[in-house]
Parts: structure tokens; sequence; C-alpha cells
């Protein structure tokens, strides 16, 4: 990624100082999406901006439309699991189509630097979204080795966030996939039948798609001094 010198512009990133922060949930990161498409829409209505230029910011908001199709989405703030890798792999593909762009001799700076920022902003999204993710699935059953993949999902999670702490948002934006690839394979292993279980309540996402689809709870166990045989009731939503 070529370096550009960065002003002070009209885009807000959004910011968060803290991995796996709770308080991203409060934002309306669809929404957030959509306000890009409409800077894009605004950059290429501009007369300053040239016409090679022009057809990439056209590709760029196809791209990120087709992202905000509601069968990628749990809600304003939330990815499907199963589903929204295919999200960052399209905002991905939209920062790599804006550097082009960055990469352009002819365009202006004042031009390329809307579009360093927008970039960052795709990041800073995918960034949130992928922080999503993780909390909401860390209630949800997974045996030993789903939570190991787990582990390395947030140690990507928080390599990627700090890469884009330095502005290097491509680097980030393959760490915060990397990241979702995990979460999704910690998730293919709901290892219940080899817990050991005395006392036990909660749920399981038996398809895969990050929404507890079941309620599991311990009916009866045998006395006190005697081994556990547990029965379990599981229920629908």
């Amino acid at each position: 990624m070529k370096k550009v010198i960065v002003v002070l512009l009209s885009i807000v990133l959004i910011s968060f100082s803290y991995s796996l922060n709770n308080d991203v949930y409060g934002l309306d990161l669809k929404q957030e999406k959509q306000n890009i498409v409409e800077n894009l829409e605004d950059l290429k209505n501009n007369p300053d901006v040239s016409k090679k230029s022009k057809k990439h910011i056209e590709s760029v908001i196809e791209k990120i439309n087709e992202s905000l199709d509601d069968k990628y989405w749990k809600n304003g703030s939330e990815l499907n699991i199963k589903e929204g890798e295919k999200v960052l792999n399209l905002d991905k593909n939209s920062i790599n189509k804006l550097d082009s762009i960055l990469e352009d001799k002819k365009e202006s700076t004042v031009i390329k630097n809307e579009i360093f920022m927008i970039n960052l902003k795709i990041a800073e999204i995918d960034k949130a979204l992928t922080n999503n993710a993780i909390i909401s699935i860390q209630e949800i059953i997974m045996s030993e080795k789903g939570l190991k993949k787990l582990d390395k999902a947030i140690q990507n999670f928080e390599e990627g966030d700090e890469l884009l702490d330095n502005n290097d948002y491509d680097k980030a934006m393959k760490k915060f996939l990397k990241s979702w690839n995990l979460i999704k394979q910690s998730l293919k292993d709901p290892n219940v039948k080899k817990m050991k279980m005395v006392e036990f309540e909660g749920t399981g996402d038996f398809n895969f798609d990050g929404i507890p689809d079941v309620y599991l709870k311990l009916v009866d166990m045998d006395k006190a001094d005697k081994p556990k045989h547990v029965r379990i009731k599981i229920t629908g939503e």
C-alpha cells in the first residue's frame, strides 16, 4: 500500500481503543456502510475525479451495496456467522479497488486523501463486525478444540487491530478475514457428548450460524455420592 499524505476531512472514522469492546453493539454498522456508499456517490459526481477513477468507484459502490443484503445480517451491528465472511471479502475487494485510485499518478492529492479515509473507515467497520462476532459466540457451547480456534481468532483480531492503528488497513483486513474463518471453524465441533456435566444449563448452536437455536438443561441427576448419569432436555427457541 502506498503512503498518502492525510489531511483533515469531514469523514469521521469509527474508533475503538480496546479489543472486544461491547460498546460497538450500540453502533448501526449497516448504516455506516450505507453512509460510505453515499460518500462514494458524491465522490463519483465530483468533476475533479477522472473517468478511470469513477469506474473504480462505481465498482466499489456495487460491492458495498451487495454486502448490505439482509441475508448477511442478523441486525444493524452483527453479521450472520456463516455468511459474514462474504461481507468482509467484498469489503476487502472494495479496498483493493480504491487502492488503484491511490496508485494513479494523474489523480489529485485531495481525491486520494478522501479515498484513503474511506478505505480506513471500511476497515474500521469490519473490525467492529469481527469484534461483535467474537463477543456473540462466547456463550455458545463448543469443544476444547473449538475454544482453541476461538483463541486464535481473537489473536488474529488483535493483530489486525494493531495494524489498523498504524493505518495499514490492507494487512488488517487480512487478519480480520482470518479471524472470521477461525470463528466459523470454532463452531463446527460443539462437543456436547464428551463434556462431563454435573450441573448444566445453556444453549447450543447446531447449524453453526452463530445464533443459539436450542436450549439445553439438566433434567435429573443421581444422588451426590453416586456416579452422575445425565439426561438432557432439548427444546427449540
